[in-house]
Formats: C-alpha cells, structure tokens, sequence
C-alpha cells in the first residue's frame, strides 16, 4: 500500500465561468518493481471506455495506462496511471471523491482498475434531467506473454426518464508499445 496513491478533487472549481473546451484529470496510480530481476521485453497499453451522446461528442471517459516489463513467463514490473476527461461546455464534471485507482503485480499478471463518475444537469438536449456516467471498474491488464486486454463496468443513470436522447457507451484495448 505505501506506493498506492488516490487524488481527491475538492472544493469550488477556480475557473470563474464553464467554457466549451473539454477538461481532463489524470493520475499516477501506483506501480511495482521487482529487485534484482533482468528485463528482456517491456509492453504498454491501455484500457478507454466513453460515453457519446446523439451527435458524436464525447461527454465523459475514463482511460487506464499501464507499461509493464516481463521476463522468462513472469511479469516482472508495472507502473499505471488514469485520466478522465469531460466535456465541460455541457455542463460535465468529475463527482468530488469519486475518481481514484489501485495496481497490483503478480507474476501471471499486472493489473490496474480506475473508476469515476461523471455528471452533468445542464445537458442541452434534455435541460431538466442530471445524468451521471459511473465508470465502476477501466481493467487493463499486462500478460507474461507481452498482451494487453482490458475490460470494464460501466453505467448511466437519469434523474429524468423522460429524456429520448440516448448517451453511447463505448469501450476499446489496446496495445501500444
């Protein structure tokens, strides 16, 4: 646990008003190392999982980074880090004290986990309704083999049913060094 490390926004945002830019929060998440182990391949990757709503912009997402080194069928080493982003011109923003992460490293396997939620009540389409995006679990794991996969738990919910325009879960793996 002493290298574990959980960021927690809170407070009055010091932006005097919202502008149409998008806003992204990102966090070191932790890591392991092994002593005295040689390493032969180092991989990287990362887990995205996002919500769009009917015209294609992205309103929230949640992506976990992780770079690993593996050696003779072991994971030897990892680091991972988060960053969620939002789409503040609509209104979008992290819920304070809900974003956080946790890695952890065996041999078989190195693994980190970020989670959010992300709200919004001024949501143009449907002025009257809160809806919140929870990324519960961003899964992206490092294999002995040098693969990166991911998975993830995710949900929507609307102070307002009543609202017609859906929001579109999306979620993507990837292996990028």
């Amino acid at each position: 646990m002493k290298t574990c490390t959980k960021l927690v926004e809170e407070g009055i945002p010091t932006e005097p008003s919202v502008d149409d830019s998008d806003k992204t929060l990102s966090a070191a998440i932790g890591g392991s190392e092994a002593s005295g182990s040689v390493v032969a391949s180092v991989a990287a990757g990362h887990a995205h999982a996002w919500y769009e709503e009917i015209a294609g912009l992205t309103v929230s997402s949640d992506t976990t980074f992780l770079s690993f080194a593996y050696s003779g069928g072991c994971v030897t080493s990892g680091s991972a880090s988060a960053q969620w982003a939002f789409a503040t011109g609509t209104g979008w923003h992290i819920v304070p004290g809900t974003n956080g992460g946790t890695s952890n490293r065996t041999c078989s396997r190195f693994f980190a986990d970020t989670w959010a939620a992300i709200e919004t009540s001024s949501f143009p389409l449907c002025p009257a309704t809160r809806i919140r995006t929870t990324f519960s679990h961003v899964r992206a794991y490092g294999w002995p083999d040098g693969r990166v996969t991911g998975s993830t738990v995710d949900s929507e919910t609307r102070s307002n049913l009543l609202c017609p325009f859906p929001l579109f879960e999306h979620f993507e793996y990837k292996k990028t060094g």
